[in-house]
């Protein structure tokens, strides 16, 4: 039993959960039975991914591989309250968020969270590692702000006569690096992936209306041919037409 809510926080993560200490071999089968709301996992702006974000279902002390849990069937949802996609993904060592560790004193090494699936710009479901989220929020650029020089010229003041040197100690570079320090933003041009009912849900009423002005263009088209009251397939002299709206 699974409570789709935004999750994140470890107070927050209503799931039942399988905890291991060990190692696991082989694969296992897990069926989620979803309740709640289902709400959006992703909690930094930008649809941008973290592994602290969803509902930790998983938690193994030891060694697993990436496919050693996995859902019953491609995703998860909540019916009718909510068009997203859970996906189960995994993440390991330093990528594990320690503060949703179920385990106790023993750390934990891979963490398989149920998370809402996203379409990146290259058609690749994710949330997974992304490298470009990785660097994201260290701000390293191309240089690190050293020079080409120390400022250590080519003489030290020891000349031949009066202490005039041959340099005056200025080096070769002014200590400005190649890069100003700007890493990767971590943006993601990324979209939610929704259950495929959805876009019929989307596109059905417009649809439906479109049609109708198609086929219900004229009045004689939603009226037809009127007859006398008789029914005596004799057209009558004059006919008014009305149409009631509640």
């Amino acid at each position: 039993n699974t409570v789709l809510n935004k999750g994140g926080d470890k107070d927050q993560q209503l799931s039942d959960k399988v905890l291991i200490k060990g190692n696991v071999t082989g694969e296992t089968v897990l069926k989620v039975v979803p309740q709640g709301n289902g709400d959006n996992t992703a909690s930094a702006p930008g649809n941008i991914f973290s592994s602290r974000d969803g509902i930790s279902l998983v938690q193994v002390g030891g060694d697993a591989a990436d496919n050693a849990f996995k859902l019953d069937r491609e995703y998860i949802s909540t019916g009718t309250k909510s068009p997203y996609q859970y996906r189960l993904f995994t993440y390991r060592g330093g990528q594990v968020d320690q503060q949703s560790n179920f385990l106790g004193d023993k750390p934990v090494n891979v963490d398989f969270r149920l998370q809402t699936a996203y379409l990146d710009s290259s058609g690749n479901v994710v949330p997974g590692v992304d490298p470009d989220y990785n660097n994201s929020n260290n701000e390293n650029g191309n240089g690190t702000g050293n020079g080409n020089g120390t400022g250590n010229g080519n003489g030290t003041g020891n000349g031949n006569g009066t202490g005039n040197g041959n340099g005056t100690g200025n080096g070769n570079g002014t200590g400005n690096g190649n890069g100003t320090g700007n890493g990767n933003t971590g943006e993601r041009k990324s979209r939610p992936l929704i259950v495929r009912q959805a876009s019929s849900y989307l596109s059905l009423p417009a649809a439906l209306s479109n049609y109708s002005n198609f086929v219900l263009d004229n009045i004689d088209r939603r009226l037809g041919d009127i007859y006398s009251k008789n029914n005596t397939k004799q057209i009558k002299d004059f006919d008014f037409y009305y149409r009631f709206i509640t």
